[in-house]
């Protein structure tokens, strides 16, 4: 009898153990692929690229945003 709920303890502890990496992997994916997930990254680049003099924030975002009145032709 107690064999049985300690193996049943220990059964418990592993499968939440792996559904918590499940939900943290999925959850941090889906902020990473959100709007808000990206320009956080891009605000980490920046801010680590500006301690090095290198600012490219600006220039990653001209490239994926179109302004009709910066491009040419």
């Amino acid at each position: 009898m107690g064999a049985e709920i300690f193996g049943t303890i220990i059964l418990w502890i592993l499968g939440l153990l792996v559904l918590h990496f499940v939900i943290y992997t999925a959850v941090r994916d889906g902020i990473n692929k959100s709007v808000v997930g990206q320009y956080i990254n891009e605000t980490k680049r920046y801010l680590s690229q500006k301690q090095f003099g290198q600012s490219r924030l600006f220039i990653g975002y001209a490239k994926r945003t179109r302004i009709p009145a910066l491009e040419s032709g």
